[in-house]
């Protein structure tokens, strides 16, 4: 850890009042900021309002068990441990470190107190471990691109609890700078788990099912069953968008259509099920 990094230890720490390390930390608002007892209560004398945020103050304030288990990590360093640390490139970046274990024991003061410290949101943290659709809420409201990182974390590796919890938040349900809705970035993917999963997820009153978006085009016009056929792998992923309804014949502006990128990627299995009439015509054929 650099001489900055030990700094940077050493100011989340701190009590924003006094501007020295903390010995009591408590929670004091609704969004989770900390300050040592003895400053807050002699600020509460002047004032009712969080020094931070001015959100009231709450009537009961609770110690800050995550700020005081770092506080311990720091108050063991000493002189012979400072010059190891000094050497390591780890930072201890202690707000990202409270809400990453905030997720896991689903604490949203805690997390509320570890945004307000500008923690930084990991998605592949976030989806391993939020299991609730209340600290979904909570990050989305704070991190605005978070909803659409989110998504894209939950598809690409098959979160599907996740994926139920996110889709009520009312998500972007574009994701720039391709104009990529969720279906062409399962196929982009060649995820055919999430895939299924989209196609027969049912939302409750009020949100659009992800099928919704089964012949939507992205920029460059392109639907999603265009963008499984240009993958090596995704014959699942057309089977289930033919199987849903994809129309085939969609074509981009410069008039191309799903079998003709099967066909330039020379996938014979590929055009074969492109090829085939769809079960209705089929039985007219008869």
């Amino acid at each position: 850890m650099s001489g900055t990094a030990v700094e940077a230890l050493r100011e989340s720490l701190t009590c924003g009042i006094c501007l020295e390390v903390m010995t009591d930390p408590m929670t004091v608002c609704s969004q989770g900021h900390v300050y040592d007892l003895e400053c807050v209560s002699d600020w509460k004398k002047q004032k009712n309002s969080c020094p931070t945020c001015r959100e009231p103050l709450l009537a009961t304030w609770t110690r800050s068990k995550f700020v005081v288990r770092y506080l311990e990590q720091y108050h063991r360093l000493d002189k012979t441990a400072l010059p190891i640390l000094e050497q390591s490139t780890m930072l201890p970046d202690l707000p990202t470190g409270l809400l990453s274990t905030a997720f896991k024991t689903n604490d949203l003061i805690a997390a509320r107190q570890a945004i307000g410290q500008n923690a930084k949101i990991q998605y592949a943290d976030v989806v391993d471990n939020v299991s609730s659709r209340e600290m979904f809420a909570l990050l989305t409201a704070h991190y605005s691109q978070s909803r659409t990182g989110l998504l894209q974390m939950a598809v690409k590796h098959n979160k599907l609890e996740s994926l139920t919890m996110l889709w009520t938040l009312d998500p972007p349900f574009r994701f720039n700078p391709d104009d990529f809705t969720i279906l062409h970035y399962a196929c982009q993917h060649e995820n055919s788990v999430s895939l299924h999963f989209l196609l027969n997820y049912c939302p409750p009153d009020g949100h659009l099912p992800p099928r919704h978006y089964i012949n939507a085009c992205d920029a460059a016009g392109r639907t999603p069953l265009m963008i499984a056929c240009t993958h090596d792998t995704s014959l699942a992923c057309v089977r289930l968008l033919l199987d849903h309804g994809a129309d085939r014949s969609i074509r981009t502006p410069s008039g191309l259509t799903a079998l003709s990128y099967a066909r330039v990627r020379d996938k014979q299995p590929l055009i074969s099920m492109l090829t085939q009439p769809p079960p209705e015509e089929t039985c007219i054929l008869q």
